[in-house]
């Protein structure tokens, strides 16, 4: 995806980028990095995501897969059901939301999910 973006999107217009999407499933197998790093490749490419023209997926089954970076520049963060409150008490640190913002995931229906985004700094 990074060379794809490179190739064709580094020196178009925002405007004019060719969309690229990067799915990356169960992301604790990423390479590079891990729960309290991130590597070289990984860290290029969330902090160059929109010059290169690529919006990444990730999806995990543990929000502690990822390191803080991940957390800090993403967007739009889809959460599923979990009733383990040591994972929603994570999730709030890594979104910087209040204690107890997220309780109703443990309420959740099966297939339901609460949607954090960034630029709202909270729930939608």
């Amino acid at each position: 995806a990074i060379e794809l973006g490179e190739s064709v999107n580094l020196n178009r217009a925002q405007d004019n980028k060719i969309p690229i999407c990067l799915i990356v499933d169960e992301s604790s197998f990423i390479g590079d990095s891990g729960s309290t790093w991130m590597g070289k490749r990984q860290n290029y490419l969330i902090n160059q995501r929109r010059h290169l023209g690529i919006e990444i997926v990730y999806n995990l089954q543990r929000p502690s897969m990822l390191a803080a970076p991940f957390w800090d520049t993403c967007t739009d963060v889809f959460i599923f059901q979990t009733l383990r409150p040591d994972r929603i008490d994570l999730l709030e640190k890594h979104l910087n939301m209040r204690q107890g913002e997220l309780a109703a995931l443990g309420e959740l229906p099966q297939y339901r999910y609460l949607h954090y985004n960034q630029k709202a700094r909270g729930l939608v």
